[in-house]
């Protein structure tokens, strides 16, 4: 079952990374930031580095507001969101370098299922 909550209830829990934090929009049923089966969340990124490790999930992220994020993986694949509303798909397992493009941006992150 779904149970719909207001703003006020989301949570902002910290990064795997320990780098910043996410506002948790909605996760399933009994499961937590490790274990999980769905996500959505919103995210601010403030400066550029290191993503956090989701191996085992496939990872979106939607420009939501900012200038723009190229995010690296595996030093070879580059996703540019460089207008707003752009989406990169990637392996969340993959070790992705994000750079600002000009000052902090957000993002809407969506975990649709695990992979592996």
């Amino acid at each position: 079952m779904i149970e719909i909550i207001e703003p006020e209830q989301f949570k902002t829990i910290p990064w795997k990374n320990g780098l910043g934090e996410t506002t948790e929009l909605a996760i399933n049923e009994q499961a937590n930031l490790d274990d999980f089966s769905w996500r959505l969340s919103i995210a601010s990124v403030v400066n550029d580095g290191v993503f956090s490790d989701f191996s085992g999930y496939h990872r979106h992220l939607v420009l939501i507001k900012g200038k723009g994020l190229s995010l690296q993986h595996d030093d070879k694949n580059v996703d540019m969101l460089d207008k707003l509303l752009d989406v990169a798909r990637f392996d969340g397992g993959c070790e992705t370098l994000g750079k600002l493009a000009d000052g902090a941006i957000k993002d809407f992150g969506y975990v649709p299922a695990k992979c592996c």
